[in-house]
């Protein structure tokens, strides 16, 4: 625990990443649906 601001970034960075994954992960889904059913 030498470097708690590291971690805290660490976990902030993450939660950031899976915040902006969630809705990009959804939207290709829908778009691969899209073009399967084409």
């Amino acid at each position: 625990m030498e470097f708690p601001n590291l971690q805290l970034r660490a976990v902030v960075a993450t939660i950031l990443i899976y915040a902006l994954m969630t809705p990009l992960g959804s939207g290709l889904g829908t778009l691969l649906q899209k073009y399967k059913k084409q």
